[in-house]
This record gives C-alpha cells, structure tokens and sequence, in this order.
C-alpha cells in the first residue's frame, strides 16, 4: 500500500496517512484523506489532481 500513497503524493500532490498511525493494525488497508481547513476550491482542485493521476494509470 506504500506505493499507492507515494504515486498519488508525486502525481496528484495528496497525502494519505496510514490507519495504523491511529493505533489499527499494520497490516490494515485503509488510509485516511484530510482536507483541514481548504476551501471548496482547493478541494475541487485536489479532486481534479487525483482524477487526473488516477487517469494514467495503465489498467
């Protein structure tokens, strides 16, 4: 799950956090997203950055 936060923190310049950091199991999958105190323009700009990372990826 490593690579999958470190290609969207290089492609679409958003940070995810490991549940385990919040005392879950290592092995969990989950990952948290926060948004803090954005706008809803900086967050309609992450969702077009992530759209667009998620874009090229080869399936």
């Amino acid at each position: 799950m490593a690579d999958v936060a470190a290609y969207l923190l290089n492609n679409a310049h958003i940070a995810l956090v490991p549940f385990y950091a919040f005392g879950s199991d290592k092995e969990s999958p989950w990952f948290r997203l926060s948004v803090g105190t954005c706008s809803m323009d900086d967050v309609n700009g992450s969702i077009a950055s992530l759209e667009n990372a998620l874009g090229q990826l080869k399936w």
